[in-house]
């Protein structure tokens, strides 16, 4: 059972996010932060995937209803899911609280769209790797393991189940 008293928050920082630099190309942002009395600048770029661009609140060129968008039970505060669809391939983050109570995040790339694009489904990765401030940051240190499955079921345009089975431990949302 979800015990809302147990989450705690905690402001540890700040950040910006640039999305027209100047000098860079479109489709980069730069990310300027300060955490734990750390701060840095990163440079990202989209990344594309699928057969379309996200339709927030619209329909899909499957002509589904397009569901990329930030999810979560406002009963439950402190756990979600960040969706993006593009077309009838989606990619979500999941982040909960693992069985310490510690946070844990895992992703579902190239997640299988069924259900007449209601259902999302595909393999859970769980992602390790240097701290995100590392300079230079080392992408040979990242090990991607896949840890179970997990599926979004959407009932209509504003509700949904996420079911997951991560490391053995099976939950319904």
């Amino acid at each position: 059972t979800f015990d809302p008293n147990q989450v705690s928050r905690s402001t540890v920082g700040s950040g910006t996010i640039d999305f027209c630099p100047a000098g860079l190309a479109a489709g980069t942002i730069v990310f300027n932060y300060t955490a734990d009395n750390v701060t840095g600048s990163k440079q990202l770029t989209r990344l594309s995937f699928g057969n379309d661009v996200p339709h927030w609140g619209g329909s899909a060129n499957t002509g589904a209803s397009d569901f990329t968008d930030l999810w979560w039970n406002s009963a439950e505060s402190g756990w979600g899911v960040s969706l993006t669809q593009h077309g009838s391939t989606a990619f979500f983050r999941v982040f909960v609280y693992d069985t310490d109570g510690r946070p844990l995040l895992f992703i579902v790339s190239s997640a299988t769209v069924s259900n007449g694009g209601t259902t999302f489904a595909g393999a859970v990765t769980l992602t390790t790797g240097p701290w995100f401030g590392s300079n230079p940051f080392d992408p040979s240190q990242v090990v991607r393991t896949t840890a179970g499955s997990a599926t979004l079921t959407f009932s209509d345009a504003n509700n949904g189940v996420l079911s997951y089975t991560v490391n053995g431990v099976t939950k319904t949302k």
